[in-house]
């Protein structure tokens, strides 16, 4: 078993699991959900069978979890299985009495049971989780580093059979996001689009970038120049056509990011060509051009302070029950000030 301070990875956890080095007792932790999903569905394909699902395999939350029957079911033997396989979804839910109740288990667990429980953070502090930690496999799940994203979105690429450059990962992180689950789906839509088993840029671009580049273009030339009215007007146009809240925001986060990249290369070079640019940070001729040209109306000071704000509402629109929309046109209209 992992001592107090051992914990798993992702990547560590899967390794395992192929190489069948199963323990009894397992805690996930933290807020990628997508990739902990994986997991527990990887443990249910390697553990149970689909013929034995309905007699080896339960499900429960700790919100309504009768935790007598989740221990009578850990305590039974699998039938026709070498494993049987118990979920508790969201065990920062369970109260003081659950977690007492399941202590004994805890300490002393069946070797032919795999629990799995769930949490976003489990208090340390607790004689429960002190006990998963001293007798299970913590497990991990905390979001990506941006920086490892483009490595993840290749990666993922790799796994269902294709290659993707960096410059091509880069793009559709600037475009879609850092969500897993979301860039997961853009990457099998553009499998689907591609003929070859290279996902190109120009592939991207298609599948991914379908919100027009000039209507991002002219929202950003809106906001620069202070005109409220108009940027809300293209917004709204935006959202009447079905595109999502988050994406016209991961659209805008890059292309104030690529702006800052622009002055930065302004500044290094004061007469750089929009095809100098266009090599140096990675965009079309015509895409530097626009760039270029709307650099001046940017200071720094205000391109950080837009990202800072724009980061907050992206919190927002994941973790809130705001509405979209409204929390979007209050953003535009700081923008704009």
């Amino acid at each position: 078993m992992a001592g107090k301070n051992d914990t798993l990875n992702y990547n560590e956890f899967t390794r395992q699991v192929e190489k069948g080095q199963i323990k009894p007792l397992y805690v996930f932790q933290g807020q990628e959900t997508f990739l902990m999903e994986e997991a527990l569905d990887l443990l249910k394909k390697t553990l149970i069978a689909d013929s034995a699902a309905d007699f080896n395999f339960n499900k429960f939350s700790a919100a309504d979890a009768n935790i007598g029957d989740l221990l009578d079911q850990a305590q039974t033997m699998p039938f026709l299985s070498k494993w049987r396989l118990i979920i508790l979804t969201d065990a920062h839910d369970l109260s003081a009495a659950a977690q007492k109740l399941m202590l004994p288990y805890l300490t002393n667990p069946n070797v032919s049971t795999c629990l799995v429980m769930t949490a976003t953070k489990l208090d340390s502090r607790t004689k429960f989780a002190q006990a998963l930690a001293e007798h299970g496999e913590t497990v991990q799940f905390w979001k990506l580093f941006e920086r490892d994203l483009p490595g993840w979105i290749i990666n993922r690429a790799k796994r269902y059979g294709y290659t993707m450059t960096q410059q091509t990962a880069s793009y559709l992180f600037e475009i879609v996001g850092n969500e897993l689950r979301q860039l997961d789906n853009e990457i099998k839509k553009m499998i689907a689009y591609t003929t070859t088993k290279e996902i190109t840029i120009a592939v991207a671009q298609q599948v991914v970038g379908d919100v027009r580049e000039r209507d991002v273009f002219e929202l950003v030339d809106a906001i620069g120049a202070g005109n409220v009215i108009h940027a809300l007007k293209i917004l709204r146009q935006l959202l009447i056509e079905g595109e999502e809240p988050l994406k016209i925001l991961a659209l805008i986060t890059r292309q104030i990011r690529l702006l800052w990249k622009t002055k930065a290369c302004v500044n290094e070079q004061k007469s750089i060509s929009a095809q100098q640019l266009a090599g140096k940070i990675s965009v079309a001729p015509r895409s530097a051009e626009t760039l270029l040209q709307q650099a001046p109306r940017f200071s720094q000071q205000k391109l950080k302070s837009a990202l800072k704000r724009i980061g907050s509402v992206d919190r927002a629109l994941k973790t809130s029950t705001n509405d979209p929309n409204i929390l979007l046109e209050d953003l535009f209209i700081d923008l704009c000030m």
